[in-house]
Parts: structure tokens; sequence; C-alpha cells
């Protein structure tokens, strides 16, 4: 399954990956922030989370499945 991985507000990313990585750096080492409130509008289409990686400091919004 391809999964969207947003980057910022302005960039896509389609990355297929089994479990949540960083698009940046790959590591797994991803912890739940709290969303703004674009991404609670775009959540009501999309559904997104935001993440920040512990690693490399990359922050951003991946798309996971609503089940």
């Amino acid at each position: 399954m391809t999964k969207l991985i947003y980057a910022n507000s302005n960039s896509i990313l389609p990355v297929s990956v089994a479990h949540r990585t960083c698009p940046n750096c790959k590591s797994t080492y991803l912890d739940r922030v709290q969303r703004r409130v674009i991404d609670r509008v775009v959540g009501i289409v999309v559904p997104l989370k935001r993440y920040h990686c512990g690693s490399c400091g990359w922050e951003g919004n991946l798309k996971f499945n609503r089940e």
C-alpha cells in the first residue's frame, strides 16, 4: 500500500512503507506531536497524524488508515 508523507504543507511524497519511518533519515524513532490548525482542517478529508523524528529533528505529517 502506498502511504503519503506530508513533509510540509507544500509537498506530498508518496512512499511505500510497512512501518512508520522518518522520510528524511529512515529512523523509526518517531514521536506523535500536536497537530496544527491546518492539519486538523486537512484531516477532515485526508487522515493525517503529525510526527517528530528524534534522530534528525524532522517534523511533518504522515497519512494513516482509518479503520
